[in-house]
């Protein structure tokens, strides 16, 4: 893949995501950025992983066409309102949270917004993960096949 992925989180399954994309060979280290609030866990991803790292989300939001929400479900909208007027009609935003519908994600974003609604279960952290996986309308085949691959790389990690 040669689209660029940022990670607005890192906590514990946005790094098991990194791992997985990586471990896959999706794509390379200097193809994923990551913001995260707290700086020693961006320290960690950088020196674990050696992705780049953004000073903010909106940052990241520009530099990147998959934008992978793995923040806590009570912090997403105000994610998403801080940076949906840097995302582009051809950005890709995957959301993680549990409890947030694609409804009520398009609310946040701009018209025609390409959103994907994942839910990753726990074992996800230990490479044998199983996702459940929703597009909205505006997500072509090849953008799916793609988000797929992401989340199929979350399975079976080198074991």
């Amino acid at each position: 893949m040669n689209k660029k992925i940022g990670f607005i989180g890192a906590g514990n399954m946005g790094k098991a995501m990194m791992n997985g994309i990586l471990s896959s060979g999706i794509t390379s280290a200097e193809n994923i950025f990551v913001y995260d609030a707290y700086q020693p866990v961006l320290d960690q991803v950088q020196q674990e992983f050696g992705v780049t790292l953004c000073k903010n989300e909106k940052e990241l939001a520009e530099k990147v066409q998959i934008i992978i929400l793995a923040v806590k479900p009570n912090m997403i909208l105000t994610v998403l309102d801080d940076i949906k007027e840097r995302i582009s009609k051809d950005d890709i935003v995957v959301s993680i949270a549990a409890g947030v519908t694609i409804e009520k994600l398009s609310a946040h974003l701009l018209a025609e917004t390409k959103i994907v609604r994942v839910m990753p279960n726990t074992p996800a952290l230990v490479g044998l993960g199983m996702s459940s996986v929703s597009l909205n309308d505006f997500i072509s085949e090849q953008e799916g096949e793609e988000i797929l691959s992401i989340f199929r790389s979350l399975e079976k990690q080198n074991l």
